[in-house]
């Protein structure tokens, strides 16, 4: 009797914890899927995108001196 009391004990606590660590981890994912969270994101890779351009074509206005990028690779 002893035996399976254990295990009932055992068993309760582990999914209490289960259920604790899969509330966390849910609330974290609905923080991270607001339209401000989404709208961060969108932002900064707009900025990133920006200032990659700028150091690939360089910040002067004359199109002649810049470099063309290579041809995309046909599968």
């Amino acid at each position: 009797m002893m035996k399976r009391l254990f295990w009932f004990c055992l068993g309760v606590v582990t999914g209490a914890t289960g259920l604790m660590w899969a509330r966390r981890k849910a609330i974290a994912a609905a923080e991270k899927i607001t339209p401000k969270a989404i709208l961060s994101v969108l932002i900064d890779s707009a900025k990133t995108l920006v200032t990659r351009l700028i150091a690939l074509y360089g910040k002067s206005g004359d199109t002649s001196s810049a470099t063309v990028p290579p041809e995309p690779r046909q599968p």
